[in-house]
Formats: C-alpha cells, structure tokens, sequence
C-alpha cells in the first residue's frame, strides 16, 4: 500500500493488509529493511514460550548510532523536557544500551518497539483494533503496544536478532511534511494519553521543544539551507496547530 500520498497513513494501509493476512503472527516491515539471516524461527520461539508475549522487535539499525533507538519506554515528563535540549532520546536510548549490554540479556521487557519491523500476535492485533489511524505516520507503534500492554501483555525487545533498516528514507523527502506531521502525532499521543494538567505540561514543553528545534535549524542554515528551510516550516505550521488545539 502506498502511504506517502496523503490517502493512507501508515496504520491504515497496515490494518488493510492485517485484514488479508491468513497466519497466526503478524510482522510489520517498511520496505527499507534488509533481513540478513533466519530470525524468524526465535521470533515464534519466544512468542510462544508465554502467552503474555504478544509483540517483539528485533534489533534494526544500519549500524551507524552509539545508543539503541530500537525500543524504549513511552512518552514520559522527564524525556520530554530534556528533549527541549534534545536529550531526553538519546537518554531513552542509552538505557535500552545499558540494559542489552551490561545486563546481557537476548530478550527483555520494554515499552515499545519500532514499527520497522513489528511481529504481534494476529489475535491480540485485532483485540486492540489494529493501529489506530488516527496517526497519519509516527508514534502508532507506542500507541499499539501501550494498548497491547493495558491488556496485561508483554513486548519484548530481541537485540541479538538484527536487520538492517536504512532509516529516514521517507522523511528525506520532504523535510517540511515530515516534521510537521512527526510533532503532530507526538501531540495525537500525548492528548489520547494524557489528560488534565498533565496534558497542559505536556503542550508546554511541546511548544518548547518546537522553539528549541526552529533557534537550532536558524543557526543550521548557512550548512543546510534545503533541509534547514523545511525543519523550520515544519515546526512552525506545528506550532501554529498546537497553539490552535492546545
């Protein structure tokens, strides 16, 4: 399905072929991934060793960052603020790291794993209603295994299965579209999530980090004006949204 004219968001054209698809467990795979070796025999191995396993993700990257951005734990406060200082990420991040390589473990419990490459149990998929479609692209893997997790689920994260998944393909292509929509649907999270004062904090520090993002792409300019111009649309077409719907 393609998703990239603004007909079908990612969740939308993932349901559709959830919908066709006849087996037992489902995976989720973008179409910049290279699968190098036979993960799929521990896949199922380890979905079946426990019916609390519901999704798993293996390890995919192309090799180029220090911390693992694979998995990490939901939206929270303290990310989201040091994200203002884009920090808080790479925090999530180097604890993912930490707990792969100092505690050795081929498997463990997270919050989410990346929709690059996705198994879930066809059954608990559907259970959940699949993604929701609300999200064009972006935060609709979080929001399926927060959802998945509700139900007493768990999700696994595989570090010793790997793939490589070039990543940014798509937002490459259009700079603007791509911030716009990425901060838009880290916004459809946080208000489906969140509510009250909490959700007020939240758009806050949304603000915050779209500010902090548009004084970095201005100093940015005079190295990348092509990719500079489109962050700095982006994040105000968003700023106006928020300030709109907030």
């Amino acid at each position: 399905f393609e998703y990239l004219d603004n007909t079908y968001g990612f969740g939308t054209a993932c349901n559709r072929g959830a919908e066709k698809a006849k087996g037992d467990i489902l995976l989720f795979l973008n179409p910049d991934t290279l699968i190098t070796g036979n993960i799929f025999k521990e896949i199922i191995s380890n979905l079946k060793e426990d019916n609390r396993n519901a999704v798993i993700g293996p390890y995919t990257s192309n090799g180029n960052f220090l911390f693992d951005f694979c998995a990490g734990y939901y939206i929270n406060l303290l990310f989201e603020i040091l994200n203002i200082a884009f920090l808080g990420r790479h925090l999530e991040a180097f604890i993912v790291s930490m707990e792969k390589k100092f505690l050795k473990r081929n498997k463990f419990k997270v919050g989410w794993v990346l929709g690059a490459a996705l198994f879930i149990k066809k059954e608990v998929f559907f259970k959940v209603n699949g993604f929701d479609q609300n999200f064009f692209m972006f935060f609709e893997e979080m929001d399926l295994c927060k959802r998945v997790n509700r139900l007493g689920y768990n999700i696994l994260y595989c570090p010793t299965l790997k793939l490589k998944h070039q990543g940014g393909a798509s937002a490459k292509k259009d700079y603007e579209f791509f911030t716009y929509i990425f901060y838009k649907s880290k916004f459809i999270y946080i208000k489906k999530h969140f509510h009250g004062v909490i959700k007020n904090i939240f758009t806050v520090v949304l603000f915050m980090q779209a500010a902090a993002q548009i004084l970095l792409w201005s100093i940015l300019y005079i190295f990348n004006k092509k990719k500079s111009e489109g962050k700095i649309r982006g994040f105000l077409h968003f700023s106006r949204i928020l300030f709109k719907n907030g």
